[in-house]
């Protein structure tokens, strides 16, 4: 991975953040975060763009909610939505482009 570490993403996970990056020329939101009910979740988005451009693309591939973040984190690194590939899997080509 490009713009962060493994441990660095998983951490930004954690805590929470917004996170942009690219994939084999797709582009990627994440939003991790505690809603107002105190239950994390994250939501990813895949854009035809840059997050930041107007889109003509912008769809929800994932989104979960979790009482643990450990699992929900792993649960959602483990799942198979980059083209039937995880996050695991596509890790060593992704390029972060916001944290």
């Amino acid at each position: 991975m490009k713009g962060l570490t493994m441990n660095e993403f998983y951490n930004s996970l954690y805590y929470g953040a917004d996170i942009d990056f690219s994939y084999n020329g797709i582009f990627y939101h994440i939003n991790a975060g505690i809603d107002d009910k105190s239950t994390y979740g994250i939501i990813v988005y895949e854009c035809s763009r840059h997050p930041d451009e107007c889109q003509l693309n912008y769809c929800e591939i994932y989104s979960d909610s979790f009482q643990n973040r450990n699992d929900g984190i792993d649960r959602f690194l483990d799942s198979k939505i980059f083209s039937g590939r995880s996050f695991y899997d596509i890790e060593p080509q992704v390029e972060i482009t916001y944290s």
